[in-house]
């Protein structure tokens, strides 16, 4: 039996003499000083019978005050639990986070930590480190290297299926060289070529003569200074300057011959010793594989400038200034100054002469990426032609200089509307064969036309040798008169 089961008794005993009793208080004190003195104080409501254990209303008010306090001590508790279910749920969500960021940066880093996890694993069997943490994190080393080795095979196989080659790499052929050789290859052989441009002007009460000067681009074909361009570039020139661009020297060039229908053109330097480009065979031109433009687009100043595309079509019919020309699609950038420059293909091989470019004026709504370039094998046979002949030679010609019967011209000067012959050239066609000036073509092969372009069109379906029906009004009167076209000399009606 404890002290307090010896208090309880003793209390029990007691009777209400004991406790007024002075003597009995002392001793009640020295012999229990760890209870309040209160307790030996008399109770009315003090039940001999029942424990104040299991009654806390028979304890006297003074004594009940301590489970109070205990109550609020309890609440203080169940803040403080409160509190740390808060704490532990944000340590939770933390360590959540934490983990996601991890895991992403691992699998992004995984093949270099691999390989920082194998090369220390390495290093440590090196140094002979016969500890047993040094065993176990070479065991774990040379597990995490199976597991880094199937994941390494992991990703190889998913890189081979994600790998994608440039647009380049796909439009270019096996033995492609790349584009920095291909540059390498043909600059040397690209040129710049200015026009002096000769015209009249009329401002008010001034007039006179003055000249202009246009840029493009050229092509050395030989070694003793032969240089292709278009035909607008050197049309209507009095002078004409090569600049090779690798050293910038300047020549003074000649005009050989010109086609404006195949719009090509021949300058000569005095050089010797020059690079020619490569040609090659545009008829092996595929859709989508590479094409690379090199010229001088708005001048000089950006001499030399490198564009890249693909071939985006063959064979595009193309009508400008009232010719129809058969050319190269591609999506190089092409502008105003290119004109004359080569089109290349992966090999470094001119497959093209750059000639037009389509802009707002063609029509009227926005374009990009809309360049044209004469076929390389077309080129040989203009060029072949204009050097050995000067002009192009199988090309059928009437031998006639006309203007057009607009609608407006029609009704003033009572004419039909078609193509008025103001004169012949020599060796004429349509004069030997009767057709006279002041005569207005109407019709060619029963088709009727309204302007000299619509003639031409038709005349061009034919060759040198073929018979030509045209229909004429004269004095009021239409006659039919069959003409045998002629070779085209330097006149392209």
């Amino acid at each position: 039996m404890n002290e307090n089961q010896n208090f309880d008794n003793n209390f029990s005993q007691s009777d209400e003499t004991n406790n007024q009793n002075p003597v009995y208080q002392q001793q009640y004190t020295e012999q229990y000083p760890q209870y309040p003195a209160q307790y030996s104080q008399p109770n009315p409501s003090y039940n001999p019978n029942m424990q104040y254990y299991g009654n806390p209303s028979a304890i006297p008010p003074a004594v009940y005050s301590e489970p109070k306090k205990q109550k609020a001590d309890n609440s203080g508790k169940g803040l403080k639990a409160m509190a740390c279910v808060l704490g532990g749920i944000t340590i939770m969500l933390c360590t959540v986070l934490f983990c996601s960021i991890f895991m992403n940066a691992n699998d992004n880093v995984r093949p270099d930590s691999s390989s920082s996890s194998a090369a220390d694993s390495s290093q440590t069997n090196n140094d002979g480190k016969n500890n047993n943490s040094s065993a176990n994190a070479a065991n774990k080393d040379d597990n995490n290297k199976g597991e880094t080795e199937s994941s390494a095979e992991n990703t190889n196989s998913n890189d081979k299926n994600l790998d994608v080659s440039s647009w380049i790499e796909l439009s270019s052929k096996g033995d492609a060289l790349t584009i920095p050789e291909v540059v390498e290859k043909v600059m040397p052989s690209v040129v710049g070529i200015s026009t002096t441009v000769e015209y009249e002007y009329n401002y008010g009460f001034q007039s006179g003569t003055t000249t202009a000067v246009s840029t493009g681009t050229g092509v050395i074909m030989s070694e003793d200074g032969y240089v292709i361009t278009n035909a607008h570039v050197v049309d209507s020139g009095i002078d004409f300057t090569v600049i090779l661009l690798e050293t910038n020297e300047e020549y003074s060039a000649e005009l050989i011959a010109a086609d404006a229908q195949a719009d090509l053109a021949v300058l000569k330097i005095d050089a010797d010793n020059l690079t020619p480009a490569e040609f090659g065979d545009s008829s092996e031109l595929v859709v989508g594989e590479t094409a690379i433009a090199i010229g001088n687009p708005l001048g000089f100043e950006l001499s030399g400038s490198v564009t890249c595309g693909i071939i985006s079509a063959l064979n595009r019919e193309i009508t400008v200034d009232d010719r129809t020309m058969t050319l190269i699609q591609t999506d190089a950038a092409i502008n105003s100054g290119n004109s004359g420059g080569p089109l290349v293909n992966c090999y470094g091989q001119v497959i093209g002469i750059n000639s037009i470019k389509m802009s707002a004026s063609y029509t009227e709504t926005s374009i990009e990426g809309l360049g044209f370039a004469i076929p390389s094998n077309e080129m040989k046979i203009i060029i072949d032609d204009l050097l050995n002949h000067g002009y192009v030679t199988g090309r059928p010609q009437l031998g006639i200089n006309c203007v057009d019967v607009t609608e407006s011209v029609s009704s003033m000067y009572n004419l039909p509307m078609g193509a008025y012959v103001r004169s012949f050239s020599e060796n004429s066609a349509a004069e030997a064969a009767g057709v006279m000036a002041g005569d207005v073509i109407v019709a060619a092969n029963g088709t009727e036309i309204s302007s000299t372009d619509e003639l031409n069109q038709i005349k061009n379906e034919f060759s040198a040798g073929d018979t030509l029906t045209l229909t004429v009004v004269r004095n009021g009167q239409e006659i039919e008169i069959d003409v045998v076209l002629r070779e085209q000399g330097g006149n392209n009606n």
